[in-house]
């Protein structure tokens, strides 16, 4: 399978949850981010249910899904995936990320739970976002990692194919990155990465 293939598979993932959220009434894209403590990874930390993407995800992944918060400083690694078994894994989130940040490392991780990805994962993110920025055009000029899919179907996810044409239009209109990431509860430093024309080209496929 190609590149433009898994990501097209991984896009209609995304779309496919979006819509059953929708078909619920929910029409933004909850994810647990309150309530954040630092207890022990076996402990459930965040409500995972049908009334939000965790649970979504849940119910179509067949996995049982814990989302903890750690007493970690972030400086390498803002989030982890943790698979005990094909059925169950636990998301950590390091306790300095901000709602916006956590938003994104949950919805990243969910997303390789999503794919069926059964690794674990804790690649630095700043990293792995600040090499897609660097990517001039798609396909990428090295193989379309798991991180990479992972990346985008969080930013499908969060800021959908069908906001595109108004995510470029606040742009046009003089928003800063700032203001556009505050518009969406995303970090800042993924709203370039969504302003890039080949990944818009890839994404408008899918609206």
């Amino acid at each position: 399978m190609d590149y433009r293939d898994r990501l097209a598979d991984g896009l209609v993932l995304a779309k496919n949850i979006i819509q059953a959220l929708a078909d619920k009434g929910i029409n933004s894209i909850p994810i647990p981010t309150g309530g954040l403590s630092k207890v022990s990874k076996d402990k459930e930390l965040l409500p995972v249910t049908g009334a939000n993407l965790a649970g979504e995800v849940s119910t179509q992944a067949g996995v049982s899904i814990k989302i903890a918060c750690l007493p970690w400083n972030g400086y390498y690694h803002r989030g982890k995936l943790q698979r005990y078994s094909s059925s169950e894994a636990i998301i950590h989130v390091a306790e300095v990320c901000n709602p916006c940040w956590s938003r994104f490392v949950i919805a990243k991780e969910l997303f390789h739970i999503l794919l069926g990805n059964e690794a674990n994962y804790s690649q630095d993110m700043t990293i792995l976002i600040n090499g897609l920025l660097n990517v001039g055009a798609f396909p990428l000029d090295r193989g379309l990692e798991a991180e990479d899919l992972a990346v985008f179907g969080a930013l499908a996810l969060l800021i959908p194919p069908s906001e595109s044409s108004n995510i470029q239009k606040l742009k046009n209109q003089g928003d800063t990155d700032y203001q556009i990431a505050s518009y969406y509860s995303v970090p800042e430093k993924i709203v370039p990465l969504r302003l890039t024309n080949w990944l818009i080209t890839e994404f408008d496929k899918f609206t």
